[in-house]
């Protein structure tokens, strides 16, 4: 008599093709054996050079934050030239950290305070192109950009980049110092009108500002 035959489940549906899957894995793997272990060298490789940037990283802005610590104390002491020279070797060596990013704001700094417009100028534009963590000092540093223009006597053009910061950022703490500026800049320039125009913006946009006071009695004198 013949046994019944025996009823095949989802189960075992399952466990067969499961199996089959494996003896075709293993079949694929025994085959590209070389294929198999390059693609888990190169992973290792990618594991190990990832860790040893991030070493390198942390490791450059410790160096880099020291050097950045004593170029501020320098520039603090008001010897701006010996301050350059730090603070141009800070961008030099660690300008992709966090405080050689930082260093690039100063030494802009310390080339305005040794009369060199032109390439503070540059070193703001490149400070301000390249953070993106505080907006406050983005706008500084377009309004220290908008400076060097007033310094080269260039008024009409600092006017509109000072105006230009406010537009982008009118909530900075300095907003109003920055709309001052720009309307000292087109008086400058023989644009009063255009003066008088962000002497009332000060005025109404920043009523508790201390340049309010100084919008009104200079808007008297147009």
């Amino acid at each position: 008599m013949l046994a019944p035959r025996k009823r095949i489940t989802k189960k075992d549906l399952k466990e067969d093709k499961l199996i089959t899957f494996y003896a075709q894995a293993r079949n694929w793997i025994e085959n590209n054996s070389k294929i198999v272990f390059g693609a888990l060298a190169a992973i290792v490789i990618i594991v190990v050079a990832t860790v040893v940037i991030s070493q390198n990283r942390q490791q450059a802005e410790k160096k880099a934050s020291v050097e950045f610590a004593k170029a501020v104390r320098v520039y603090e002491t008001g010897d701006y030239q010996q301050a350059l020279t730090l603070f141009s070797s800070l961008v030099e060596n660690y300008g992709s950290t966090d405080s050689g990013t930082m260093g690039r704001l100063y030494l802009a700094k310390c080339f305005y305070k040794n009369d060199d417009p032109v390439n503070a100028r540059e070193q703001y534009q490149k400070f301000a192109s390249s953070f993106d963590k505080s907006k406050h000092f983005r706008a500084s540093a377009l309004a220290g950009a908008a400076s060097c223009l007033e310094a080269q006597e260039q008024y009409e053009q600092a006017a509109k980049e000072y105006e230009k910061v406010v537009k982008k950022y009118p909530d900075v703490p300095l907003a109003s110092l920055y709309l001052l500026n720009a309307a000292r800049c087109y008086t400058l320039a023989d644009s009063e009108e255009k003066a008088e125009t962000l002497y009332q913006k000060i005025v109404e946009n920043y009523p508790e500002s201390e340049e309010k006071d100084d919008a009104l009695l200079l808007s008297s004198m147009i």
